[in-house]
């Protein structure tokens, strides 16, 4: 077999993950989104649609109104919609609480009870991976810091949003490990709703992190059909010029490339410390010149 397909239970063969998706797929596969309501749930589901080479099947805890998604909490496990896993090639699992400055109250159940209930419903109905919505934040205590972020250890310091993907992280990997769910963890960055056009955002650690809608459902769309095994982890991004965050595992390992980026212009503050400094460096000079 080629190292570019894999086959499924026909022994027929699917293309997977190679470069922008020249490749056809032989055979649709079957993909399960949770938080498929949600921003980007959305965006995938109507990427996929848009692709024509996926069954979809949908979950979400609002369905707002959409008949297409169960509605459902996947904080407890209920064999209504974890039959929706059965024989999936794919789960793409998006559903929590969003939220970085959240409290525990408000992430145990979204963030860690469901986590551990769709592993539990890959494993039991035969789900063939799992691709796990991680985010940056897990390694929130690099937020201060100016050296490159490769996609190792998380590291989510004090951040209780961060340390739910951290958990989240390791429930994969013993998963992939015990289970033999081959695992795909995404640290996804910053997606705002809607067009999510770029622009300055409240901190220059979201600013390098930002994604297009085109590179986080290229980067899932990569991940599904990615040809690897047991786990794996990588950053997902754009191609944000000065930013700090590796895309080379998520290129190596999953042959994303992304097609955007976003320079943000100088940040206010950076430019007012700018202006105090040079005024500072001004009266010196003038100090200097009048004592000459």
């Amino acid at each position: 077999m080629s190292p570019g397909a894999i086959a499924n239970q026909t022994g027929r063969k699917r293309m997977i993950c190679s470069g922008r998706f020249t490749d056809e797929l032989a055979v649709p596969l079957t993909v399960a989104i949770t938080g498929a309501a949600g921003n980007i749930g959305g965006k995938l589901r109507s990427h996929l649609r848009m692709r024509g080479e996926y069954v979809l099947r949908l979950v979400d805890i609002d369905s707002r109104g959409d008949p297409e998604i169960l509605c459902a909490d996947l904080a407890t496990y209920d064999e209504r919609w974890s039959a929706l896993f059965a024989g999936a090639d794919a789960v793409v699992h998006l559903a929590a609480n969003p939220d970085p400055t959240a409290n525990w109250d408000k992430l145990l159940g979204p963030n860690i009870d469901a986590v551990l209930n769709v592993y539990l419903a890959a494993a039991r109905h035969g789900a063939k991976r799992v691709v796990l919505a991680s985010s940056v934040w897990a390694v929130a205590s690099r937020f201060d810091d100016k050296e490159p972020i490769l996609a190792g250890e998380p590291s989510p310091g004090s951040n209780a949003y961060g340390t739910t993907k951290l958990l989240a992280e390791r429930i994969g990997k013993t998963f992939a490990q015990a289970h033999g769910i081959s695992t795909v963890a995404l640290r996804l960055g910053h997606c705002r709703s809607g067009s999510n056009e770029p622009s300055p955002a409240s901190s220059e650690w979201l600013d390098a992190c930002w994604i297009s809608n085109a590179d986080i459902c290229h980067g899932l769309e990569c991940a599904i059909r990615a040809d690897v095994r047991g786990f794996v982890v990588v950053n997902l991004t754009s191609a944000n010029p000065g930013s700090r965050w590796s895309l080379v595992e998520a290129r190596e390992r999953l042959g994303y490339k992304a097609s955007d980026g976003y320079t943000p212009p100088p940040r206010a503050e950076a430019v007012a410390t700018t202006a105090k400094r040079r005024g500072v460096l001004g009266r010196l000079r003038g100090r200097v010149g009048g004592a000459g």
